[in-house]
């Protein structure tokens, strides 16, 4: 699946104290702590994401701000679905759910 993290994605997570700084693009490991909450947010957001692509093949990728981490969810493949995936956003410090944007 293609996904874009949106512009106004970028404003808010701004908006919550995200620095410009380049940091590359990290793929989270299956089993991190993070990637596995932020799947089971998806999961009960949009259920329909998980209906029409198989969730084994969820990958999560790592967007960094000065207080808090992201996880952005994508598919590994070239199927397009239609589902607007949030960003899901931690606190940098102690790990625990701040905002969805």
């Amino acid at each position: 699946m293609k996904c874009m993290v949106t512009i106004l994605s970028l404003l808010l997570l701004s908006s919550c104290g995200a620095d410009r700084s380049y940091k590359g693009i990290i793929v989270y490991d299956d089993r991190n702590e993070l990637f596995q909450q932020a799947k089971e947010m998806l999961r009960n957001d949009s259920p329909e994401f998980f209906e029409a692509l198989d969730s084994s093949q969820l990958i999560g990728f790592a967007v960094f701000g000065k207080e808090v981490e992201c996880v952005f969810i994508s598919h590994t493949t070239n199927l397009t679905v239609h589902v607007d995936v949030p960003l899901y956003c931690f606190d940098y410090a102690t790990r625990e759910f701040v905002t969805k944007l």
